[in-house]
């Protein structure tokens, strides 16, 4: 590069801390969590104790996802006229946030959660 097209290059502009911030699926960083989604879900239900391993959250998720009560609001919450088999599988999230405290409860009971 010759010195005069050095001295009229365009420079990158500096980025004083006035970048925009985006939030949501436009973030552009990965948020990085310590635990599995399957366990914060647990975790915010109380289903499972704050000091609990992933072993165990796993197997209680997996205890919460075949409960029959579970699997039944799936199935309805799904609105499909044939559902499909992995239904109970796919909306665990909406499932428990659409149970009653008493349901929650009694889920707990089922799975044997203290």
């Amino acid at each position: 590069m010759t010195v005069k097209a050095a001295k009229t290059a365009r420079k990158p502009a500096k980025n004083n801390g006035s970048h925009e911030r985006r939030l949501g699926p436009m973030q552009t960083h990965r948020k990085r969590e310590e635990q599995p989604s399957y366990a914060r879900l647990l975790l915010r239900f109380r289903l499972l104790g704050k000091h609990s391993g992933l072993q165990e959250a796993w197997g209680t998720w997996r205890r919460v996802r075949s409960d029959p009560e579970v699997v039944r609001l799936s199935m309805k919450l799904e609105k499909v006229f044939l559902p499909s088999v992995a239904a109970p599988f796919k909306n665990g999230a909406q499932v428990l946030a659409a149970m009653s405290e008493n349901q929650i409860a009694a889920l707990r009971q089922r799975v044997g959660v203290k």
